[in-house]
């Protein structure tokens, strides 16, 4: 008992258990104080006449399979791989498991740390090295005689002796195994270890007489501090494929013990160890025998890497998400053993791209659904975690050694993962950012690795080289440096002139987001872009307008030229990029038809990349032209998504566009329409997306109202409607009307508001009456009505045509969910929180004069409790007046009855407005 902690000696005491435990190992292995223990738990479940005390193997067999029986039906996580080892008495097994039963019935944990005295003994009492169990005495470990299956027994074999060799490995790395010696004869070991060190020269034919005399002197007067080895790193002055080759040639020639398991006689690394204990691990564990997989894997463990990458398909989704998962949390330990042999990198980036080649990018693991269909789960996406484990070993390999990881990666690595961005359209989007976590954030790496890209596949996969450097561009720091300009642009104007649309929309794409750092090289570019509008592909035309909007954005809020750059060099080398794109586009023959003389005019405009009045005023005329041929009613839906979303800034600038943009906004479909308008983002939109496709861009796709001018876009919706005399509004108008009062009213432009709703409130008290447009119409009323400046006015002229809408709206055939709709209405006014007295009288007055035009109506109204509700609190108020004017001064009985008879109107009474049958008094409504 002296082994267990104390909280666990007090509790086995506490329990007052049949015997005392003085052998774990042997005491526990048959179940029977495990059995008892539980019983006090569950007395009613557990009868202790089913067990034995015996410690024969069947017996012990059959007390643990009643208890597995039990731990089920009660959901005890105990399992069949925690008591097995119990039974066969293996070390510490009974212990652990004691511990795990005590967390399960007190859900408290054991602490297993020591106390210093307690660590000094265990130190003291450690079996000296020549004392320490070897490989071959743990081959006849009886846990490992006790497996009967030869395979199964192979393989612990295997994990043996890896874990021996690790084992030895660390205890070589440690100094400190020289200093602390058992029992203080320090000067005992440390001649013992001199004399070693001496014996084991002499075995590798050092002769004696090589070790100087002063060595050997000081070997007797200081402790050796151990053998420690320096640490040089290789610089790659050689190829690093004839490098490889080298290493792989020299591991080839290497010893191996039966069973695939590398003799290691040193203290190197390597990474193929760690990934096959990670595969090998997880394949045996979690793989089934019924697998149809199972055979082959069995048959191949010796190559148990080669045989996971041939047969990365037929492996279940599951065992390759646990494989990665577990990858992902030993990066450290990956990280290591590559900082020590880079050669390893080149079989990382190796093993990594034949899984990315084979991984559908569309497997998840862990979604679920609920009921209705909807995804309750979205689960983990394999090719994601794939991705981002490699992210972090490159990110923190860089920390490490950033010099040397980015040499490795150009050279080897960013082959193998262009090879597969080439060829799978699908993967390339994921896999982008990849190229720049292997180099550092500078302009120099990014530049390397640019041209690297473009030295691989520039010229013969030019669709996928530019989609792969408009992606890279995301990922530049906002100051980008002159030199990452000119590369960009340069690469940019000679793609406009590709055949392809797809390459192009790319091309422009670039433009387009330099367009709002420096318009000026951009600009002489116009007139081709210009001569794309009638191209038919979807997203170049939405690109086109995007670098509108932004070309006219930048026109009205242009900013000194000079704070984009860093000093007049680095703008110098932009205006000479300009030069050059503009003999590009002289020289390059394309399918466009060019006109150099009108593009050098326009390029004698920008001197110095300089924009002025004469530019702005040349190019927005064809800026508008572009808009006006690309975004029409007749355009692609995603293109007028793209339109309405990204031009509704320019209306600040441009009004006399707002009519255009309003029509385009009206004739959309009702999706388009309802999305761009928008202002709240749906679950998963909330940053950009992509709109059809992941070989497009991503897009905003929601938020039109919180970029336009509210004013202008009411004040075109008024015209539109006042000119083509519409009787009744269609939801289009209300929905865009709405949407026009998501921004808060400017006090500057309240008369101006006035005027919008005095001439539309006919149309919005009509659209009451329709069920589809009830609720919207009431918020758009609510805007205004609780508005407190525009309130006095508003409310004198909507009295007369509110009565004249309830008269409309309570007629037997009108649906009974606007009634209820404009009751809430009502309500509302009279009691949210800031209401007026002003509102109050609305609301009052307009229920009075509608029940007084039409009694009948009102009768059978939902309005009458309401009514009561507000005569109560107009009576209430009346009385507190009344109260306050007693306690002021002192009436006479004949003031006093003057005060009672000039109380509450009886026709206030809300018995009187609940009377079904009409109201008491002389009159009647």
């Amino acid at each position: 008992m002296i082994t267990f902690p104390r909280e666990l000696h007090l509790w086995l005491q506490s329990l007052n258990l049949t015997y005392k435990i003085s052998n774990p190992k042997r005491d526990l292995s048959n179940g029977w104080v495990f059995a008892e223990i539980f019983s006090r738990y569950y007395p009613d479940d557990l009868e202790m006449y089913q067990y034995d005390n015996g410690f024969k193997l069947d017996k012990k067999v059959n007390n643990w399979e009643h208890l597995q029986k039990f731990f089920k039906k009660k959901s005890i996580p105990i399992e069949y791989s925690d008591y097995d080892p119990v039974i066969h008495c293996a070390p510490d097994a009974g212990y652990k498991l004691l511990k795990k039963v005590y967390k399960a019935l007190t859900s408290r944990e054991i602490d297993d740390n020591l106390q210093p005295i307690q660590q000094q003994h265990m130190q003291d009492n450690v079996d000296p090295d020549y004392a320490k169990p070897t490989i071959a005495k743990k081959m006849k470990d009886h846990e490992l005689a006790r497996i009967a299956d030869a395979k199964r027994q192979s393989e612990k074999a295997k994990t043996v002796i890896t874990t021996h060799n690790d084992m030895l490995r660390s205890e070589r790395l440690n100094p400190e195994r020289y200093t602390k010696t058992k029992r203080g004869f320090a000067s005992v070991k440390h001649v013992e270890l001199a004399s070693a060190k001496v014996l084991s020269q002499t075995k590798r034919g050092l002769a004696r007489g090589q070790l100087s005399k002063n060595d050997t002197s000081n070997q007797g007067e200081q402790p050796p501090q151990g053998d420690v080895k320096p640490v040089q790193v290789k610089t790659a002055n050689k190829s690093i494929r004839v490098m490889k080759q080298e290493a792989n040639q020299k591991r080839e020639n290497q010893n191996k013990l039966p069973g695939g398991i590398q003799e290691e006689d040193s203290d190197e690394l390597i990474l193929d160890n760690i990934l096959v204990d990670i595969v090998g691990q997880n394949l045996a564990n979690k793989m089934s025998k019924s697998d149809p997989e199972y055979k082959n894997f069995k048959e191949n463990y010796d190559k148990i890497i080669q045989y996971f990458t041939d047969r990365f398909s037929y492996i279940t989704d599951e065992l390759i998400f646990d494989i990665f998962q577990e990858m992902n949390d030993r990066q450290e330990e990956i990280v290591n053993v590559l900082s020590r042999n880079m050669l390893d990198f080149c079989d990382l980036i190796r093993f990594f791209s034949k899984c990315f080649k084979q991984i559908n990018p569309m497997i998840t693991i862990g979604s679920s659904t609920n009921e209705d269909g909807a995804v309750q789960n979205k689960g983990k996406n394999i090719f994601q975690l794939m991705n981002e484990t490699l992210a972090q070993v490159a990110n923190k390999l860089l920390n490490n050694d950033p010099l040397q990881t980015e040499i490795y990666f150009l050279e080897y690595g960013i082959d193998e993962l262009l090879e597969i961005m080439v060829d799978n359209l699908f993967k390339r989007n994921d896999m982008v950012y990849l190229l720049y976590c292997f180099v550092q954030n500078t302009t120099n790496s990014h530049l390397r690795v640019l041209q690297k890209i473009k030295e691989k596949i520039g010229s013969t996969k030019k669709d996928a080289y530019y989609f792969i450097i408009s992606k890279l561009l995301l990922y530049e720091s906002e100051d980008i440096s002159p030199e990452i300009y000119n590369f960009y642009l340069r690469d940019a104007a000679q793609g406009i002139y590709q055949q392809s649309p797809v390459t192009r929309t790319k091309c422009i794409s670039i433009l387009s987001y330099f367009s709002r750092i420096q318009l000026g090289p951009i600009l002489p570019m116009i007139p081709v872009l210009q001569k794309m509008c009638k191209e038919d592909y979807w997203e170049l035309k939405g690109q086109l307008l995007i670098l509108c909007s932004n070309a006219l954005l930048f026109f009205n809020t242009q900013v000194d030229e000079s704070e984009q750059f860093r000093d007049k060099q680095d703008e110098d080398k932009i205006v000479e990029t300009s030069n050059e794109q503009s003999r590009i586009q002289q020289t390059d023959r394309q399918t466009f038809d060019r006109s150099p003389n009108q593009n050098n005019k326009f390029k004698n405009m920008i001197p110095g990349g300089q924009i002025n009045d004469q530019v702005i005023e040349t190019y927005t005329p064809i800026i508008f032209e572009m808009i006006h041929s690309i975004l029409t009613s007749t355009a692609p839906k995603a293109t007028i998504k793209i339109g309405l979303i990204y031009l509704a800034k320019i209306l600040h600038f441009y009004p006399e566009y707002t009519a255009t943009y309003l029509q385009i906004l009206l004739n959309a479909p009702d999706n388009i329409r309802s999305a761009t308008l928008e202002v709240e983002p749906l679950p998963g939109t909330e940053e950009e997306v992509y709109v059809s496709g992941g070989n497009t861009d991503k897009y905003r796709t929601y938020g039109a109202p919180h970029e336009w001018n509210s004013l202008y876009i009411a004040q075109a919706l008024e015209k539109y409607v006042i000119s083509n005399n519409l009787e009744n509004l269609e939801w289009a108008h209300i929905e865009i009307f709405e949407a026009c009062l998501q921004q808060d009213f400017k006090d500057e432009e309240l008369d101006q508001w006035l005027v919008i709703f005095a001439s539309l409130k006919n149309y919005l008290f009509i659209s009451l009456c329709y069920r589809d447009f009830s609720n919207t119409s009431i918020e758009i009323l609510k805007k205004f009505f609780c508005h407190q400046q525009m309130q006095p006015s508003i409310l004198k002229e909507c009295l007369e045509i509110f009565i004249k809408t309830l008269q409309l709206l309570y007629q037997p055939d009108c649906d009974n969910d606007c009634k209820q709709n404009v009751r809430e209405f009502l309500e509302f006014l009279h009691d949210y929180e800031d209401s007026t007295q002003d509102l109050k009288d609305f609301v009052y007055n307009s229920i009075k004069s509608f029940a007084e035009v039409n009694q009948k109506a009102y009768q059978s109204s939902n309005l009458i409790d309401l009514m009561n509700k507000v005569v109560e609190f107009r009576r209430g108020e009346i009385f507190d007046d009344q109260a306050s004017m007693r306690n002021s001064q002192q009436y006479t009985h004949d003031d006093r009855m003057h005060t009672n008879s000039s109380g509450p109107n009886p026709m206030e009474s809300p018995a009187n407005f609940g009377k079904p049958q009409g109201f008491r008094g002389s009159r009647k409504f």
